[in-house]
């Protein structure tokens, strides 16, 4: 009955994997945030303003309203939302120019990691994705042919 062993063995490893994730989600997320509050600052020292709230769990950046663009206004507020999944298993960033989902996983070095679309990825290159994406794609007033 090899197979008993190994479906216990499975449910042991996956057991096992799912306690490290819930033990490292926080400080995967916390870097996350540090990460694109660094983005953030450099983003600012370029003339766009941003500004960075939220909750442990629930982060936002909003890029303002009726701030100067290089000489046009941002018409609303546009936000981009970073969120923990209850269950520590994902984090979650919106706004008007898509999602990005990343997975909290043991990746094959045994090392609890992001994954992006099943791929490993750094928390510093996941932030650039998030950010490059809110600053430059949806309502972004510094869309390619937009003139400012």
């Amino acid at each position: 009955m090899d197979w008993i062993e190994q479906g216990l063995d499975d449910w042991r490893k996956a057991s096992s994997d799912l306690q490290v994730v819930t033990e490292s989600a926080d400080g995967i997320f916390t870097q996350l945030w540090e990460d694109i509050k660094e983005i953030v600052i450099a983003a600012e020292k370029q003339g766009i303003r941003l500004m960075t709230n939220g909750s442990p769990q629930k982060r936002v950046v909003i890029m303002l309203a009726n701030s100067s663009f290089f000489g046009k206004p941002l018409p609303a507020d546009r936000k981009l939302a970073i969120d923990l999944a209850a269950d520590r298993s994902s984090i979650v960033a919106r706004s008007d120019a898509g999602e990005i989902h990343l997975k909290i996983e043991v990746c094959s070095d045994g090392v609890v990691c992001l994954k992006y679309q099943s791929h490993p990825i750094t928390s510093r290159d996941a932030a650039k994705d998030i950010m490059q994406d809110f600053l430059f794609k949806g309502n972004s007033p510094f869309l390619p042919g937009r003139m400012i």
